[in-house]
């Protein structure tokens, strides 16, 4: 996130800033869909909040992600540029973590569930 953040603040950004701030907003996409389906499932899936205005703003910053990611194009000498193995690690501990959390809280979740339904 820091990097993308200075990437994005940059006088005279470089190809490559695009290529990071565009996977940094796809990421971030990502996570919001994720977000917005667990709420959608445990609302039981009413039509209505499928329809609401707040999908667009959810979906719209994997099109700004993609259109990034298409103007920089080969951005670090033609190559992917190499992995952070921490932030890697962060990623994979932090997504475990999210599921281990998940299924120790389900009876919370079950219990919360007509109160999120419409």
């Amino acid at each position: 996130m820091r990097d993308a953040g200075s990437a994005l603040w940059k006088a005279d950004p470089r190809r490559s800033d695009f290529l990071i701030v565009g996977i940094w907003f796809s990421l971030l996409s990502h996570w919001c869909q994720n977000l917005y389906s667990l709420v959608y499932r445990l609302a039981k899936a009413p039509e209505w909040l499928l329809t609401a205005e707040v999908v667009a703003p959810i979906v719209m910053p994997s099109m700004v992600a993609s259109v990034l990611h298409a103007a920089a194009p080969g951005a670090v000498d033609g190559t992917v540029p190499r992995r952070n193995r921490i932030a890697l690690g962060i990623g994979v501990g932090s997504g475990v973590s999210a599921v281990v959390f998940l299924i120790a809280i389900r009876p919370i979740i079950d219990r919360a569930r007509p109160y999120i339904g419409a």
